[in-house]
């Protein structure tokens, strides 16, 4: 199917009324994942897709999702982000540490931020 003929309807789809008020980048973790997204995008990151999920769960705000095609490069990409996050953020409204879950070997790294979840991994993945 290349094209949509209709966009989908409620309840097949998100209910308009169910999304945060205001706009992503009035959230106040927009700069936090904004930094994320920079991070990962400087160590050449692709199909970077950040989501703010607040109606969605009370565990997280946004989940920010990065992948690369080989372990290595995702292992990079996670360091980078955790980097970047430890130097602006350390100890400043972020519940989690970024402490990675799963390796590069397996093709999947989460940090966990508490607001923010990071899932790095190879397309494959």
């Amino acid at each position: 199917m290349d094209t949509i003929i209709s966009p989908p309807s409620f309840p097949h789809s998100l209910d308009p009324t169910d999304l945060p008020p205001g706009s992503v980048n009035d959230d106040q973790l927009a700069g936090f994942v904004s930094d994320i997204v920079r991070a990962a995008d400087m160590q050449k990151a692709v199909d970077i897709v950040a989501m703010r999920v607040t109606k969605c769960t009370l565990l997280m705000n946004f989940i920010v999702v990065v992948s690369r095609t080989s372990l290595p490069q995702n292992q990079a990409i996670a360091n980078s982000v955790m980097k970047d996050v430890k130097e602006k953020f350390d100890g400043k409204g972020c519940l989690g540490r970024g402490v990675p879950e799963g390796t590069a070997d397996s093709g999947w790294i989460l940090l966990d931020y508490g607001e923010v979840m990071v899932h790095v991994m190879t397309a494959k993945s």
